[in-house]
């Protein structure tokens, strides 16, 4: 029997959606809160202080910190520290495939840097998930007071993304990988192709500062929010992109997001605390247990803290 214990912000649940893990065999689930403390400061695990360290953990938390400090216990976390680390933070996220030959829409860090970028562009949250605060802005007016909500909502994490916007907006592909493997795609898109005809914005067309007015355009896909989703089978392109992403580093259950760009698919982001709504909702494929195999083969055949 393992001790599973889960990691959680706020009401997010670690094991996917799944509310109590002794429907699961071999498991027991002790979920762990940390104090209401600044994440820059070591999260003491609150309802770990009483009780023996847990067999493993899986962290759904976004919380690098809390990842570190099971690890130098050797606590087993699901995904590890490093993965939390680089694919909760956009930048680190960018920076760490460009120096792996992974290439991605124009990106920046700074307005000072894009002063000859021409509007309509992307603006996000670095820190941001679920598509939060992720919106094209059309002036400097605008810019500046997107900047204000993203500093104010992310007061701990105030860093932001700039980005070139991709030419076939609305759509975006979430690719399921664990343990090293493809489960699953799902294509998601916001619009229906008659109303990206009637923008003129068909596949392989550019999307620029000639729309007269950008306000009403969604660029989010997320299920979250309501759009639509479908199974997805990966063409020999988008497969050889996600093939050279999941050796890079040590994944266990994670969401790699592309966007598309005349007619190609770009990389976007990888989602460490993936979620699967959308997967249950278009498949009969079950990823809770599929990823509690995936422990159970990772604990039982032995590991070292934040390896692969």
């Amino acid at each position: 029997m393992f001790t599973i214990a889960a990691a959680h912000h706020q009401t997010e649940l670690a094991l996917i959606y799944v509310q109590n893990a002794s429907c699961i065999p071999g498991f027991s689930l002790h979920q762990v809160s940390t104090a209401p403390t600044s994440s820059s400061l070591i999260p003491t695990p609150l309802s770990l202080t009483s009780v023996s360290l847990p067999s493993f953990v899986i962290n759904r938390s976004r919380n690098t910190i809390l990842a570190k400090w099971l690890e130098e216990r050797g606590v087993r976390v699901f995904n590890p520290a490093i993965v939390t680390d680089l694919c909760n933070d956009k930048r680190k996220t960018y920076e760490f495939l460009r120096k792996h030959g992974i290439s991605f829409m124009e990106t920046a860090y700074d307005i000072q840097t894009v002063t000859d970028w021409e509007y309509p562009f992307v603006v996000k949250p670095a820190c941001g998930h679920g598509g939060d605060l992720v919106t094209l802005v059309g002036s400097k007016k605008e810019l500046a007071e997107h900047l204000q909500k993203i500093k104010e909502r992310y007061r701990e994490h105030p860093g932001y993304v700039l980005q070139r916007c991709a030419s076939d907006i609305g759509k975006d592909l979430r690719v399921y990988v664990l343990g090293g493997k493809i489960i699953a795609s799902v294509m998601r898109s916001t619009y229906d192709e008659s109303f990206l005809q009637n923008l003129h914005l068909t596949e392989g067309s550019n999307f620029t500062s000639s729309i007269p007015d950008h306000s009403y355009i969604d660029i989010r896909s997320n299920y979250s929010l309501g759009h639509a989703a479908a199974l997805h089978t990966l063409t020999d392109e988008e497969e050889t992109l996600v093939q050279r992403i999941i050796p890079l580093l040590p994944f266990d259950c994670i969401g790699i997001d592309f966007i598309y760009d005349k007619g190609h698919p770009v990389f976007n982001e990888i989602e460490d605390a993936v979620g699967a709504r959308m997967l249950y909702a278009n498949s009969n494929i079950d990823l809770v247990s599929l990823y509690m195999n995936h422990i159970d083969h990772s604990m039982t055949s032995g590991f070292s803290v934040g390896s692969k």
